[in-house]
């Protein structure tokens, strides 16, 4: 205990650094544990693109499971209706899919936002996955309810999947010519947030090429 009064420490402390500031320690604490409360990390979300992939897990699962869904689905008959709840089912998972792909991009970019070009691997894969995703659920509400959709869809279900898919690159470009058009409320829900997906990236990515 002497000893170390005479350098300056107080035993009743537990302080790393000693009284005396003569003393010149080399032991410094680790901050690199602490990095996530640094000032320079946004407060609301801190994420990297690599810590960001399992956002993608709602839209590549539901992909799966859609496609899964619509091809177990017999015809349905003339007088056959559509189940409401499956089709609300469809709409709501796919909004909450759809948020998970809005977050993964804010990581994404805001993750990369000193060299954007680096994210575009991280992003071109996001897409691709919402693309095939919305493919997916228009197919899948086609089968749940043939009437949501209208336009040369063709007759297997090889030819109506290629041809959502087209469907779906076209209503995210804005580019719809109008041959395959929505026509139930859901439906045009699905498209609706497809398009407004599209919107959110072009303005998050205007905001961060306009502050670099």
């Amino acid at each position: 205990m002497e000893e170390f009064k005479k350098i300056g420490l107080k035993t009743n402390t537990f302080s790393p650094y000693p009284q005396n500031p003569e003393l010149n320690f080399s032991i410094q604490p680790n901050y690199c544990q602490y990095s996530c409360l640094g000032e320079s990390v946004n407060p609301y979300f801190k994420c990297a693109s690599s810590s960001a992939f399992w956002l993608l897990a709602p839209a590549g699962i539901g992909t799966v499971g859609a496609l899964l869904l619509a091809l177990s689905l017999n015809p349905m008959l003339e007088d056959q209706q559509p189940c409401p709840n499956d089709v609300k089912i469809t709409v709501i998972y796919t909004a909450l899919a759809t948020l998970a792909l809005a977050l993964y991009v804010y990581c994404t970019l805001n993750s990369h936002k000193e060299k954007l070009s680096s994210s575009y691997w991280p992003l071109a894969i996001g897409l691709a996955i919402l693309l095939v995703f919305y493919s997916a659920v228009y197919f899948l509400l086609y089968k749940i309810d043939p009437d949501s959709f209208s336009g040369k869809l063709g007759d297997d279900p090889t030819t109506q999947f290629l041809t959502f898919v087209y469907y779906s690159i076209t209503t995210f470009a804005t580019a719809q010519d109008g041959d395959i058009r929505a026509q139930t409320l859901s439906a045009k829900s699905l498209v609706g947030m497809e398009i407004l997906f599209f919107i959110y990236i072009f303005a998050l990515g205007l905001a961060l090429f306009s502050r670099s």
